[in-house]
């Protein structure tokens, strides 16, 4: 079983620290956030990040059609 709100937490926590590399933290609390359908949360969060390389593009194309999917429900 996968324990994506313990993991944003630990990556909330994470972000505070100066060591840390603070794009691949938001990569990992998009994606959980992703896991969670906080697609809006997931779309905020991966925005943030300044150099995307294949993965974190993957996941914000990913983020983009589950919104653009639930715009279309509510139409």
């Amino acid at each position: 079983m996968e324990y994506y709100d313990l993991a944003i937490s630990y990556f909330n926590l994470a972000g505070a620290t100066k060591k840390i590399d603070k794009e691949e933290i938001s990569y990992y609390k998009a994606l959980s956030f992703y896991k969670l359908k906080e697609y809006r949360l997931a779309k905020s969060t991966i925005d943030n990040i300044l150099l995307r390389d294949g993965k974190t593009l993957e996941l914000e194309n990913s983020i983009s059609k589950k919104l653009t999917r639930d715009e279309k429900k509510t139409m």
